[in-house]
């Protein structure tokens, strides 16, 4: 399941691109569900935490260049409330200090 979601079209496209719903919407959601329906759903769960980290990862590491520099990286938005996706994207990049900006706390100016 992991490696059917990582390879999909979306990510050969140049960056810098964008998802819309036709890429990982409802109907793709709902072919991937019916596709591993003989999973756990918690393992369809750690599957789909561990894509999104694995995702987030492969953005930053197409377009930040200094990213093997940075020892601390700040994250936002409601995937900041995750640990497990957290410590996730931690692990696949070795980054040192992962630190949650939570989505109702002031911006960082």
């Amino acid at each position: 399941m992991l490696a059917e979601l990582l390879y999909r079209r979306f990510f050969s496209r140049p960056i810098p691109r964008c998802a819309w719903r036709l890429d990982f919407g409802a109907d793709y959601a709902d072919a991937i569900l019916e596709k591993f329906a003989d999973r756990k759903p918690q393992d369809i769960i750690r599957t789909l935490t561990r894509f999104s980290a694995a995702a987030i990862v492969r953005s930053l590491e197409e377009n930040v260049p200094a990213l093997g520099s940075l020892d601390t990286l700040i994250s936002s938005g409601g995937g900041v409330r995750n640990g497990t996706l957290l410590q996730q994207i931690q692990d696949l990049q070795e980054i040192q200090d992962l630190l949650p900006q939570a989505p109702d706390s002031a911006a960082v100016g």
